[in-house]
């Protein structure tokens, strides 16, 4: 099940952990959460009331037409990537092509690994992630001395070449893990970085009893890579940070508790909840949304529009409680749902994406007509047709990548299916003047991943959608081993970065990971129950954009 999986994940992190300490590196509802502050100190009193969870009628509608007609792909193959154009009929500015223009790696001999990356106001862009690594792009700026893995933040210049690195670790402990995981990153308004995720550093616990436990923390930067505060909020149970995306005020962030104390105090009933939390720049509560149901939820994705609209993805497999209001969700299964929100938080509608099988859709971008675009994947492992709200969709192999334009009021706009006979997954999307781009990897290498010469066990992509929903080229990034493409942003002059992960040291990645061997990788994961020694990648791609 995802929500006990992924918590799971969480308990195993911090066993590994230990182990890698030991062996020196081997490798809304009541009162807003309280929250302890590293610098500035501030106290928050502000209340709240529990969201809505019926659906409110609005009277928004789209203003948008397109007209689109597709016709049978054609595909051209080049090395190490895999051009795939669709004619159509589509009017209006969209995707010609792309290319790949350059492939670099960051790390180094340990595990290093990017989970989100943002364009930032000098045409660069910054990257979060973890590793383990103090040499290569670490070198200087983490310590031997700390405790596994450690937090980075990494700034990019337009041409993707590293400015500077910020590490954010903590010495070893025997009592504590001391660990901290940056999940997600959004650059502000004023230029300041916001880094979200979680931790059980004992000097980032929010009380003295809630250390050994996660608390969701949060670090503020300047722009060029200064601490300006960290908090933390947090109980006795697990509390985590997944998604944030700034606001005209400030910044809101999402992610999910099991705790019903301390910063959680005014959470109702027993069970996990999914959090929603509004901050201004300093790092103040404006207000707080909670969902809670008998299996809980994560909200693993949010952006914000430019009219303040917050779009949230939670993933779920509750069916009580707030949850009991979404009449699609389905009972032991894997639903999401994705809600928006107006700036001040109030509930406007929800659109559920739940069939008989697991449906698992994270990355969410908002299109600044009111509405979303949204992708993940769909498991339908016994039946050949997706029923319930993703009826008529095709099914292709066991995990299905998919896409979903949602209109402003709510309703569907289009579903592009991502998939070949095999195994694809869809991780991250943004907006494009050109369309969009979604980016993950992929086991396949027939129907919509036809004519890419599939690589190994999972080759990282980067497709390219008109904004129809057609495709305009499906791009690899692709070694014999295991590669994966996890995070995308696109800076002002329309370069496209996407980041991601990689084991590979041949096809795209000839030159990374030299210091990889079958030998190296069979005994890391032997140590570390399956664990890949991943090295982090960033790829740049230029577009050309026309108006037919």
């Amino acid at each position: 099940m995802y929500l006990i999986f992924t918590k799971l994940v969480l308990f195993i992190t911090l066993i590994f952990m230990i182990i890698n300490s030991i062996f020196g590196g081997l490798i809304g509802g009541g009162n807003p959460p309280e929250e302890t502050t590293t610098v500035p100190s501030t106290s928050v009193t502000e209340t709240t009331t529990v969201p809505s969870t019926t659906e409110i009628t609005t009277t928004e509608t789209s203003t948008e037409t397109t007209t689109e007609t597709t016709t049978k792909a054609t595909t051209t193959t080049t090395k190490p990537t895999t051009t795939k154009k669709t004619t159509t009929t589509e009017f209006g500015t969209r995707f010609s092509s792309a290319s790949q223009d350059k492939l670099v790696e960051f790390g180094g001999k340990d595990i290093s690994v990017f989970n989100a990356v943002e364009d930032t106001a000098d045409g660069g862009f910054v990257a979060c992630g973890v590793s383990t690594a103090t040499d290569g792009n670490c070198a200087g700026v983490a310590s031997s001395s700390w405790a596994t893995n450690f937090s980075f933040i990494a700034k990019y210049d337009k041409n993707l070449n590293v400015k500077w690195v910020k590490a954010i670790g903590f010495e070893k402990s025997p009592i504590t893990v001391n660990s901290i995981t940056f999940e997600d990153i959004a650059v502000l308004d004023d230029g300041s970085i916001v880094a979200v995720g979680y931790s059980s550093a004992a000097n980032l616990a929010y009380d003295e009893e809630t250390k050994g436990s996660t608390d969701a923390v949060i670090y503020r930067f300047s722009a060029d890579g200064e601490v300006i505060y960290s908090k933390s909020f947090g109980g006795k149970d697990t509390d985590a940070f997944y998604a944030v995306d700034k606001t005209s005020t400030g910044y809101v962030v999402g992610g999910s508790t099991d705790s019903h104390d301390y910063s959680f105090s005014g959470i109702p009933g027993e069970n996990s909840s999914a959090i929603l939390i509004n901050l201004d720049f300093d790092g103040n509560v404006l207000w707080n949304k909670y969902l809670t149901g008998n299996k809980g939820g994560i909200i693993k994705g949010i952006s914000t529009d430019k009219s303040g609209n917050i779009f949230v993805s939670c993933i779920t497999e509750s069916t009580t409680d707030n949850f009991e209001a979404f009449k699609e969700l389905n009972a032991k299964l894997i639903n999401t749902v994705i809600i928006k929100y107006n700036y001040a938080g109030d509930f406007k509608w929800y659109y559920p994406i739940a069939s008989s099988a697991n449906d698992v859709f994270e990355a969410v971008v908002a299109d600044d007509n009111g509405g979303c675009i949204v992708a993940g994947y769909y498991e339908n492992m016994k039946l050949t047709y997706p029923d319930g709200t993703l009826d008529g969709v095709h099914h292709c192999g066991g995990t299905d990548s998919l896409v979903i334009r949602i209109n402003s009021n709510g309703t569907n706009r289009w579903t592009k299916i991502l998939s070949g006979y095999y195994d694809d997954y869809a991780t991250a999307i943004e907006k494009h003047e050109g369309g969009f781009i979604v980016c993950g990897y992929t086991y396949s290498s027939n129907r919509e991943f036809n004519g890419i010469n599939n690589m190994g066990k999972g080759d990282a992509f980067t497709a390219f959608l008109t904004p129809a929903g057609n495709t305009a080229e499906i791009l690899t990034a692709s070694g014999s081993r295991s590669d994966s493409a996890t995070c995308v942003a696109v800076n002002n002059i329309g370069t496209v970065a996407v980041l991601g992960k990689t084991i590979s040291n041949d096809g795209s990645f000839d030159g990374i990971n030299t210091h990889l061997t079958d030998g190296h990788i069979d005994l890391y994961k032997k140590l570390f129950n399956g664990a890949n020694p991943y090295t982090g990648f960033a790829v740049k791609y230029s577009t050309t954009i026309k108006k037919f």
